[in-house]
């Protein structure tokens, strides 16, 4: 298990041994976003989420940056080595998880 002090670096000034799965956030990001404007019952906060997600390069790689400290502490049971290591299915789940509330919480009164 990571410490609060690993999870920290990692969060916050991760380095290049982190920027793999960083990139695999921003990805991950891309594909919530696009399931969300493709489905007819994504909530209207959702959708909200979505488009401002993919406006352009600059706002995704912003939403990876925002979700990326985010994911790190969903997974704060586990260690460095595996949060880096994570399978790209993980890293959908673990970021499929965080957006939904990352999406009411911002746009949960639109």
């Amino acid at each position: 298990m990571a410490t609060y002090d690993d999870l920290f670096g990692l969060a916050i000034d991760p380095g290049a041994e982190s920027e793999t799965v960083q990139n695999r956030v921003t990805v991950a990001v891309s594909i919530a976003a696009q399931g969300y404007l493709a489905d007819v019952a994504a909530t209207p906060a959702q959708k909200a989420w979505a488009t401002a997600a993919v406006r352009d390069r600059n706002s995704l790689i912003a939403e990876g940056a925002r979700i990326w400290p985010l994911v790190v502490a969903a997974n704060a049971g586990a260690s460095v080595a595996s949060i880096n290591g994570a399978s790209d299915a993980a890293v959908q789940s673990n970021v499929d998880s965080v957006v939904a509330q990352v999406a009411d919480g911002l746009y949960g009164g639109v």
